[in-house]
């Protein structure tokens, strides 16, 4: 009688905590509820104003992720943007990124809603990045199963950052992707022969993109990575015994043709998105109304993030002279992407080693402009 008479007492409402508790301490996370499903949406949020709203986003779909071996990165709690691993075991080798031990372990910086940091059962890091909700983003996740997946993820001269592994829930697509450098992490490159090397690998990666009819369409510097996830150079610069790999990433604004489909009708038109909203800088054919090649886009778009950065170093000419032709305002005077690609690797073949080995200092902070598409000396 003792026992009914608790358990009577013990109400739902009562017992509710206790069985939350079990089930995220024995089971699956608890998804609270209603969920997102779609990304326009999603990426409304505001990390840094709506914080609580931001992980009520993620936490919605913890268990997709748990159930697929992924454990959420934890916020700290005295910055939005910060996210710190789920436990304190170290991070386990992945082949993709390598940094020093002093900063193998620094927060992961997180200034979008649409990406999160998580770490494997095997204590692998990773980013989960929302990349579709069967409506925006299709493009972007069919450009990524061609050349992030399968045997052309394993290509040298593909520089896509590889998608790991598809997980899909209600509409939404999420891609988990080895976590590297960021952007802001590049350090500066510190000679010739590592700003060749830099601008050979992207450039490289885009002609994989256009060969197998991928046009990227926001070819800047944010979008750039290493495996070098580290502010302060590369211990050997030039004389490294490890080889730095630079990848593309975002392919958000991204465009897949058919390889079958007739060349004249690989058009876009206007920008990826309103010009209210794209800030980016933009080739002239892209304010028009009229049809153009986003290839010929693409190689604009690398020519303008390369001169704002590199353009002012005087020891590489010819680099810089292919750059200004890369930036042409008439498409038709580009060279192709692949045809730049010829160029530089001509041009490093000639090079001697006392002009590879030639410094390059960092232009002064108080000329540079610090933006996510280059270093713009003023």
């Amino acid at each position: 009688m003792e026992i009914f008479r608790l358990f009577n007492f013990l109400t739902l409402t009562q017992l509710k905590p206790l069985f939350s508790y079990l089930h995220g301490a024995l089971f699956l996370p608890i998804s609270p509820q209603p969920k997102v499903q779609n990304m326009e949406e999603w990426t409304r949020i505001d990390i840094d104003k709506f914080r609580a709203r931001f992980e009520d986003l993620w936490s919605s779909y913890e268990d997709l992720f748990y159930s697929s071996g992924y454990t959420l990165w934890e916020r700290r709690k005295s910055r939005s943007y910060e996210q710190v691993p789920p436990n304190k075991n170290p991070r386990a080798p992945d082949g993709f990124s390598y940094a020093m031990s002093t900063e193998a372990d620094k927060p992961w910086v997180s200034t979008s809603t649409k990406l999160h940091a998580a770490r494997t059962k095997d204590n692998r890091d990773v980013v989960i990045v929302l990349l579709s909700d069967g409506v925006r983003g299709i493009s972007a996740t069919r450009s990524l199963e061609i050349v992030g997946r399968g045997l052309n993820a394993a290509l040298f001269n593909n520089h896509t950052l590889p998608v790991l592994e598809w997980l899909r829930q209600d509409n939404l697509v999420f891609g988990v992707f080895p976590m590297v450098g960021r952007w802001y992490d590049l350090p500066w490159f510190g000679s010739i022969g590592n700003i060749l090397e830099f601008m050979g690998q992207i450039i490289e990666g885009v002609a994989f993109l256009h060969e197998h009819h991928i046009a990227h369409r926001d070819l800047f510097f944010s979008n750039f990575v290493s495996s070098w996830r580290s502010e302060n150079e590369i211990p050997g610069g030039s004389d490294a015994l490890f080889r730095t790999r630079y990848y593309i990433i975002d392919f958000e604004f991204a465009v897949c043709f058919a390889p079958d489909a007739d060349p004249e009708t690989r058009v876009v038109t206007g920008p990826p998105v309103s010009f209210d909203v794209y800030e980016r800088p933009a080739p002239p054919e892209m304010r028009k109304t009229a049809p153009y090649c986003p290839f010929k886009a693409d190689v604009w778009q690398l020519g303008c993030a390369f001169l704002e950065t590199f353009g002012h170093i005087e020891d590489i000419p010819l680099v810089i002279e292919l750059l200004m032709q890369m930036r042409n305002s008439d498409p038709a005077k580009r060279p192709t992407v692949q045809e730049a690609l010829d160029t530089l690797n001509q041009f490093r073949s000639s090079i001697s080693s006392d002009v590879i080995r030639v410094c390059v200092e960092r232009p002064d902070e108080a000329l540079i402009e610090e933006e996510d598409y280059g270093y713009r000396v003023v």
